[in-house]
């Protein structure tokens, strides 16, 4: 088969563009301490899955499940939430959702579903 063959050249742009697809379908997650019980977890989707409403209930997601490995009941309280995007997310043309929070341990003074007694 030739270089310059025009097939060969299509079976290449198409794989690349195939490639470029796939990967922007992927979901990406980061989660990193920034203090006691505390976290910031950033998610990412691809607009074609919903973008930065489905990464800000990926986060969320993975935020309950971290506050969950801390034990004794601990929930999510959010101290910062932002939708993040930049031009490195172009080519998969993906959009993020950032989550600051803290895993609050359960407050004595309130049943475990947090109504006040009466």
């Amino acid at each position: 088969m030739k270089t310059g063959d025009p097939m060969h050249s299509a079976r290449h742009t198409l794989a690349a563009v195939a490639t470029l697809l796939l990967a922007g379908c992927a979901n990406t997650s980061s989660m990193v301490a920034v203090g006691p019980h505390t976290y910031k977890v950033t998610e990412t989707a691809s607009v074609l899955k919903g973008g930065a409403n489905v990464a800000a209930q990926a986060a969320f997601a993975a935020a309950g499940k971290r506050c969950k490995e801390d034990g004794e009941g601990r929930t999510v309280t959010p101290l910062k939430t932002h939708e993040v995007s930049s031009l490195a997310s172009v080519p998969t043309l993906s959009n993020g959702y950032a989550v600051t929070f803290r895993c609050a341990a359960p407050d004595p003074n309130f049943p475990p579903d947090n109504r006040p007694a009466q």
